[in-house]
C-alpha cells in the first residue's frame, strides 16, 4: 500500500528538478508538417508527457489529492505552472485559481469529559471507553451537570407516567429494538440529556463493538458542502451511551440489581462537557483561458473540465492515489491544452478547468457554475467532462447524455458519431451516471449542453490499488484525440440551452 510522505518531502518532490517533472512541465516540441490545424493537434498528443504527469499526480507525493489538503494545493500549482508555460492566460478575474471556501465541524476529544458521582464516589469516563456517541447528530456543544431519573425503555406509556423531566438526565434501558423515537420523546419531555445503557432484553453486540468507529468519525474534520450555509456548532440535549458494565455499576452503587421503576429519582449526578470545533479552509479550481478568434463566437466559452481531487489518505496513512479517478482526466486535460495550443485557437473561447471537491459532492464545479468569475464579456455555452478515461476494454467508451436522455444535445451527438475514428466501436450508455460527475453541475446549474466521456468503473475504483501502472495509456490518448476531433466540429454547432435536465422542463 502507498503511504503518505511528510510535507517537507512533498515540497522536495514537487520542486526538485527531476527529469520527469522537467518533461511534464515544458511544452513538447513536435515537428508539425501536417497541413491542417486538427492534424497539428493530433500529432501533439505526447505519450511521454502524459505518463510523466500521471506518475507525479497519482504518485505517493500527492497523497491522493484530498479536498482540502496540502497535496491538492501542490497538484493545483502543478497545473497552473503548465498553463503559464503554455502561454494560456488566467481563466478567472482572480488569476488562475477560482477558489471556494469550506467550513467543517469536528469533535474536540481533548476538551470532552464525563463524570458520574454516586454515593460511593466519583467515576470518570472517556469517550470510546465505557461511554460512546452515535453519529453526526451527537456533534453538539454540551455542558450538562444534572441528576438522574430512571425512565425504563422510554416508551410513550412510561413517559406519560414519569411526567416532566426538566433539568434531569433520563436513564433509559435499551432493549435493542431501536432508541430514536424514545430519545426524541424524552427530550420533548424536558430531559436535559439522555443516558442509554443495555437493559436485560438487550442481546445485540456490546457498545464497544457497535459504536467502535463513531468517535473516529466524529473526531475527524468533515467539511460541509460549500453550496450551503457554513455549519455552526449546535447546542441541545446530549445523548450518551454507557456500556453494560457502567450501567451495572451505577445501579449496584445504589443497591439496585435490576432497572428501577420508571420515575425513580436516583442518587446520581452526571456531568458531561462536549466541545465541537469549527474550522475553515478553501480549495482550488484552476482555470486557463484560450480566447476564440471568431468575432461572432469568441464571447461563447466551451468549458473543458476534469476533477483534480481524489480521496486523499486514510487514518492509517494509506494513500488512495486515484490514477484513473481522476488523474487520468487531469492529465488528459493537460494534454488537450498542449494540443490546442499547437493547433491554434478555435472560433469559440476555450476554458480549461480543473475542479476540486468532486469526490465530496461536485463541490468545485457547482461553485464555479454559481460564481465563474470569467473575464468580462464571456459566458459558458457548453461543457465537456473527462472523468476516469484510462481503464476498461480498449474499444469501449462510456457516454452520457445519449439519445435516450432528456439532456441529449448536438454537442453530445458528436461523440458516438466520431468514436470509431479512434477505435471505439463499443459505445456504452452511462446515463445511469448522469448525476455522478461534474458535467451534472453545468447541466443543472447553467442549463448548457454537456458531454461526459469515460472508460467506466473497474475493480480498483476508490481503492488504494487505483495505480498509474494499471492505466491503459493508449486508450487515454485515444480519448484525448477523440476529444480533439469533437472540438474541431464544435464551432459549426449552434449551442442552445438544454430544455430539460433529468426529464424536467426548464
Amino acid at each position: 500500500m502507498l503511504t503518505a510522505p511528510s510535507l517537507p518531502l512533498l515540497a522536495a518532490l514537487f520542486f526538485a528538478p527531476t527529469a520527469a517533472q522537467d518533461l511534464a512541465a515544458a511544452p513538447q516540441s513536435v515537428a508539425h508538417t501536417s497541413a491542417t490545424p486538427l492534424e497539428r493537434a493530433l500529432e501533439s498528443v505526447n505519450d511521454r508527457a502524459i505518463r510523466a504527469d500521471m506518475d507525479f499526480l497519482a504518485g505517493p507525493a500527492l497523497g491522493g489529492r484530498g479536498t482540502p489538503s496540502p497535496e491538492l494545493e501542490l497538484a493545483a500549482r502543478y497545473v497552473e505552472a503548465r498553463l503559464r508555460r503554455l502561454g494560456i492566460e488566467p481563466g478567472t478575474t482572480d488569476g488562475y485559481q477560482n477558489r471556494f471556501d469550506l467550513s467543517g465541524l469536528q469533535l474536540d476529544v481533548e476538551r470532552c469529559s464525563i463524570s458520574i458521582t454516586a454515593p460511593e464516589g466519583q467515576r470518570t469516563l472517556q469517550l470510546g471507553d465505557g461511554a460512546y456517541l452515535r453519529s453526526g447528530s451527537d456533534l453538539i456543544d454540551v455542558d450538562v451537570d444534572a441528576g438522574v431519573v430512571a425512565v425504563g425503555d422510554g416508551s410513550r406509556s412510561v413517559i406519560d407516567e414519569v411526567g416532566d423531566l426538566t433539568g434531569s438526565w433520563a436513564l433509559m434501558f435499551e432493549s435493542g429494538r431501536g432508541t430514536t423515537g424514545a430519545i426524541r420523546r424524552l427530550v420533548d419531555a424536558g430531559a436535559a440529556g439522555v443516558l442509554v445503557t443495555p437493559g436485560n432484553e438487550y442481546e445485540r453486540e456490546p457498545y464497544a463493538e457497535r459504536y467502535a468507529d463513531s468517535l473516529e468519525r466524529l473526531g475527524k474534520l468533515r467539511y460541509s458542502s460549500p453550496t450551503s450555509a457554513p455549519p455552526e456548532a449546535r447546542t441541545g440535549a446530549p445523548v450518551l451511551l454507557v456500556d453494560r458494565e457502567v450501567g451495572t455499576w451505577m445501579l449496584s452503587s445504589l443497591g439496585f440489581d435490576a432497572a428501577p421503576a420508571p420515575g425513580t429519582r436516583l442518587d446520581l449526578r452526571v456531568a458531561e462537557r462536549r466541545a465541537v470545533t469549527r474550522k475553515d479552509a478553501s480549495a482550488p479550481n484552476v482555470a486557463g483561458l484560450l480566447r476564440g478568434t471568431d468575432p461572432e463566437l469568441a464571447s461563447q466559452v466551451l468549458v473543458l473540465c476534469a476533477h483534480l481531487d481524489h480521496l486523499g489518505t486514510d487514518a492509517e496513512g494509506v494513500v488512495y492515489p486515484g490514477a484513473d479517478d481522476n488523474a487520468s482526466g487531469t492529465v488528459g486535460l493537460l494534454a488537450l491544452a498542449e494540443a490546442i495550443v499547437a493547433r491554434g485557437a478555435y472560433g469559440r473561447s476555450v476554458l480549461f478547468l480543473w475542479v476540486s471537491g468532486e469526490e465530496s459532492g461536485l463541490w468545485g464545479s457547482a461553485m464555479w457554475c454559481r460564481d465563474p468569475r470569467l473575464p468580462a464579456g464571456l459566458a459558458p455555452r457548453a461543457a465537456y467532462n473527462m472523468d476516469m478515461i484510462g481503464r476498461d476494454a480498449p474499444a469501449t467508451l462510456w457516454v452520457t447524455p445519449t439519445s435516450e436522455h432528456a439532456a441529449f444535445n448536438p454537442f453530445a451527438a458528436l461523440a458516438p458519431e466520431l468514436a470509431g475514428t479512434e477505435g471505439f466501436e463499443d459505445i456504452v450508455s452511462q446515463d445511469s451516471y448522469w448525476r455522478a460527475s461534474d458535467h451534472y453541475s453545468f447541466a443543472s446549474e447553467l442549463r448548457i449542453p454537456v458531454l461526459y466521456l469515460s472508460s467506466g468503473e473497474h475493480d480498483d475504483y476508490h481503492k488504494p490499488t487505483d495505480l498509474p501502472e494499471r492505466i491503459d495509456f493508449d486508450k487515454l490518448e485515444r480519448i484525448v484525440r477523440l476529444t480533439l476531433r469533437i472540438l474541431e466540429r464544435t464551432d459549426g454547432l449552434t449551442l442552445e440551452p438544454v430544455e430539460s435536465v433529468d426529464g424536467r422542463p426548464r
